[in-house]
């Protein structure tokens, strides 16, 4: 049974929330499950009963045969390719913390014809808009292409993936748009995604991620003997990476080490941190002396941790539309200079070494934590 589950009292509502909590194109991912967590807690915290819908993607069929093949083929086995204890790790702490439903929805379809029972469905936040991610289709039911008409339809965070999405697609997404009560994004730029698909007088603003809603993950972190270390949290590591990492952290007396499961490379003189589970991940990443990373995730927990961290940041055309959300959040909360597309050691130990007021970070978080809080009440709550 989840622990999290609350009785909704008089005053609340009952939200049904969708979001990318579990399984994304086969692959499993620790800030996506931590961000799904995150908003049903904080609406919780609020005062409604929540539940998130789990629904896992389909692979979404196309008129090519060989295509749809393909695509089941690749699913299947990047998902074998997940270490046994991770796939394990991430079921227990999906099912002991996220306020999971009862019903697995495997379809669009399913979702459709029975539909769950909630005053207010959610669209939530990570990149649940970003056609990219499923091969260049559309997924109606992260837009809530799904319920009767009635039910009040909310977005909270919810993010394109881009500046430049497919506009193939815009009919499609402009009609499901059209049924939201209303509209917050992640990124500044997905504010203009919504105008260029409904119109520039529409109602859309951007608010935090919903990790940044939440001061404390004590009750879900797993303790990580990272004392010591610089760790490298990254997203496909290169050999240059490494070696910089390594010299780095010998520059600073640290320790250099890696988040890294069974499937990538091994590195030497790395200590490899083998994290099975998103609290296992929050404790190697609390724990750690100072952080690289290049991802966003890995931003926002260096900066909740409150750690000395670069921010890589991606210099090829594809990665770039990806800095976006990094700028954003690093422009918000004033630490601008923690991000860089430069692998240079002394660029980076500049960058450590350089202090950072957390007491101004936290006066700007606590502000932007108070704006998205406001709209993801006044959202739920209104009509």
């Amino acid at each position: 049974m989840n622990s999290n589950k609350q009785e909704r009292d008089g005053a609340g509502k009952s939200v049904a929330v969708i979001t990318f909590h579990s399984w994304i194109n086969g692959n499993l991912n620790y800030g996506a499950s931590l961000q799904a967590y995150a908003l049903c807690k904080a609406v919780n915290q609020l005062g409604h009963s929540v539940e998130l819908i789990d629904y896992i993607p389909e692979v979404i069929g196309t008129e090519s045969k060989l295509k749809n093949i393909y695509r089941r083929i690749f699913r299947f086995f990047i998902s074998r390719k997940v270490p046994r204890n991770k796939r394990i790790g991430f079921q227990d702490f999906i099912n002991k913390y996220c306020f999971l439903g009862k019903r697995k929805y495997r379809s669009l379809d399913a979702l459709v014809h029975n539909p769950p029972a909630a005053e207010v469905y959610v669209s939530g936040s990570d990149q649940v808009w970003n056609t990219r991610i499923f091969h260049g289709s559309l997924f109606p039911a992260f837009f809530l292409g799904f319920g009767p008409a009635s039910k009040k339809r909310v977005s909270y965070a919810s993010s394109f993936g881009t500046h430049a999405p497919d506009l193939r697609l815009k009919s499609e997404i402009s009609n499901l748009l059209k049924q939201f009560s209303a509209i917050a994004v992640r990124e500044n730029s997905g504010i203009e995604v919504v105008e260029t698909m409904l119109g520039d007088e529409t109602s859309v603003t951007s608010v935090l991620d919903p990790t940044l809603l939440l001061q404390d993950y004590e009750d879900i972190s797993e303790s990580m003997n990272t004392e010591g270390m610089l760790l490298a949290y990254l997203f496909k590591p290169t050999e240059e990476d490494i070696e910089l990492l390594r010299q780095t952290a010998k520059r600073l007396l640290l320790k250099p080490s890696l988040i890294w499961d069974n499937r990538m490379e091994e590195f030497k003189g790395i200590e490899l941190i083998e994290c099975n589970s998103p609290s296992q991940w929050l404790g190697a990443m609390k724990n750690a002396d100072s952080i690289i990373t290049n991802s966003f995730h890995g931003t926002v927990f260096s900066v909740l941790f409150e750690h000395p961290f670069v921010s890589l940041l991606g210099h090829d055309k594809e990665v770039a539309n990806r800095n976006t959300r990094v700028l954003d959040l690093v422009s918000k909360l004033g630490v601008e200079n923690n991000s860089t597309v430069q692998r240079d050691v002394d660029v980076w130990l500049n960058v450590l070494k350089q202090p950072i007021s957390w007491s101004e970070v936290n006066e700007r978080l606590s502000r932007e934590r108070d704006i998205s809080l406001k709209y993801l009440q006044g959202a739920i709550q209104a009509g």
